[in-house]
């Protein structure tokens, strides 16, 4: 598994795109987001997780929160994409996830 990790540094690397790894802790995983990760000027974003199950789905559903998605919409591309690994409790953490709780970054979709 760690060659794969640097294998992606490495391609990134040549492909001049910004490489950032956050560690997702459980119970608060939006915590350790740099500045200016998410805004429209970084963009585009590739998320993923080693395993690419249910992570990934929940942050792309809160980032499509973010982005002022309804909800219906954020859990129609969460259930096309997840099929059969789809999880209510996944969609259940989209719904409760409020956006608001990454005010401490500074990007206008969060400006009221």
């Amino acid at each position: 598994m760690r060659v794969l990790v640097k294998l992606e540094e490495v391609i990134v690397c040549i492909l001049l795109i910004r490489f950032i790894r956050l560690l997702m802790v459980i119970f608060f995983p939006f915590v350790n987001i740099p500045e200016g990760t998410i805004r429209e000027e970084s963009r585009p974003v590739l998320i993923h997780c080693k395993r690419g199950k249910h992570r990934t789905g929940c942050v792309v559903g809160c980032f499509r929160k973010l982005q002022r998605w309804h909800l219906s919409s954020v859990f129609d591309e969460y259930q096309r994409f997840a099929v059969a690994k789809a999880r209510v409790s996944d969609q259940r953490f989209m719904e409760l996830f409020d956006v608001y709780s990454l005010k401490h970054l500074s990007f206008s979709c969060l400006k009221r």
